[in-house]
């Protein structure tokens, strides 16, 4: 079966799953040239990449590539994607890994139906190295395609990783590298610029939760940002939400909500959903459901203050921004997220780098705040930590 398949695979300190991931590549049944394997060095400070070598040794379809210094998961599958040659993506983490004969299907459903991505139907969670015991996750079986309030609703879809072409990845804007829930913000980019996607009956994807290293999701959860990184993956569709769901997030304190189960924004996002799902989308969001889908929303509603702020500091604007932001506080109230929004400006407008204005906004919250574990993001917090960049926003 000839396929035109790139496999990428970011390494972050990865040293002892490495070889496990990239070998289950080579259980497919498929031909060395009908795919190739891209390993992407993150900056690792263990064996990761003497392990990359040793592999690229052994597979002549293996290619790797270094980033000079540790710039996370989004940035590494970018990375892999932009020099990718097929036109078939998956990301596999590294710690992960295919079951034997389970990619050839997913390939012939991905080239058959018409869809632009296909998911695994089983994902089996298991702990370090014991797959004897594990417990699975079901996605549903459908004729048609998930759908972006698959999200929200309680159909427990998990989409993670999957397989897409690369004509619709380009729809997205690729995976965010300014936090760390790229491949959760990634399906959501993915639905939202109008991609089909299904999931494959029999498939099954093996999954890692515990193993030398620590993921980047939990790398992410335990520094506390669980609810805020929530809230970047929303700021992509900001402009679908209805005006009722939009005022619940911006009032929500992602800050100190942030634990999994219940105690999260996803989880208030969930239960809304449950109640008023008539409500939960704007009444027409599915004709944005396309590419650069936010910009064609302002065309139309030219007047929305936050989702203009929005795209004007996604697109760099920060002085824009800031003074919509702002403008929108003054009008609506303050909260710990608008406080927030004024202060990444700030930061923004200083001449940070772009990837890395979150992080260095969240350090100086927390320097000025008197719960630094719980960030405190008040008026007077703000207004201090601003007072010092003043000179950025005049």
């Amino acid at each position: 079966m000839k396929t035109n398949l790139s496999i990428i695979i970011p390494c972050y300190n990865c040293a002892g799953t490495l070889k496990e991931a990239v070998d289950s590549c080579y259980r497919q049944g498929l031909a060395d040239d009908a795919f190739e394997v891209i390993m992407v060095d993150d900056g690792s400070h263990d064996e990761t990449r003497s392990v990359m070598e040793a592999l690229r040794a052994e597979h002549a379809n293996i290619r790797l590539l270094f980033h000079s210094e540790n710039r996370g998961g989004g940035a590494a599958r970018n990375t892999g994607i932009k020099e990718a040659r097929g036109e078939i993506m998956y990301c596999l983490d590294s710690d992960n890994f295919f079951a034997p004969q389970s990619v050839p299907d997913m390939l012939v459903q991905l080239e058959t139906s018409g869809m632009d991505g296909v998911a695994f139907y089983e994902r089996r969670f298991f702990t370090g190295a014991n797959t004897r015991r594990y417990h699975s996750h079901y996605n549903a079986l459908r004729p048609d395609s998930f759908r972006l309030f698959d999200i929200f609703n309680n159909s427990k879809t998990l989409l993670d990783n999957f397989f897409y072409t690369k004509a619709a990845y380009q729809k997205t804007g690729g995976y965010p590298e300014h936090h760390g829930f790229d491949t959760q913000c990634f399906e959501v980019r993915f639905l939202a610029a109008g991609n089909t996607l299904a999931a494959v009956p029999n498939s099954v994807f093996w999954h890692r939760q515990a193993g030398t290293n620590k993921s980047y999701f939990v790398r992410v959860y335990e520094s506390g940002e669980f609810s805020l990184n929530l809230y970047y993956i929303l700021e992509d569709i900001f402009h679908l939400l209805s005006p009722r769901v939009r005022e619940k997030v911006l009032a929500y304190d992602v800050f100190r909500l942030t634990k999994m189960g219940q105690e999260n924004l996803i989880g208030m996002l969930q239960a809304m959903y449950a109640t008023q799902e008539k409500d939960f989308f704007i009444a027409d969001y599915e004709r944005y459901l396309i590419p650069n889908g936010r910009t064609a929303f302002l065309n139309d509603h030219p007047h929305d203050q936050f989702v203009k702020a929005l795209h004007y500091y996604s697109s760099g604007q920060y002085k824009e921004a800031n003074s919509l932001f702002l403008d929108y506080l003054h009008s609506h109230g303050g909260t710990p997220l608008l406080y927030f929004n004024c202060l990444r400006c700030a930061v923004g407008a200083s001449g940070t780098e772009k990837a890395t204005i979150e992080k260095i906004a969240l350090q100086a919250g927390r320097e000025f705040s008197p719960q630094p574990q719980h960030l405190d993001l008040s008026a007077r917090v703000t207004t201090r930590i601003i007072n010092k960049l003043r000179s950025f926003l005049s």
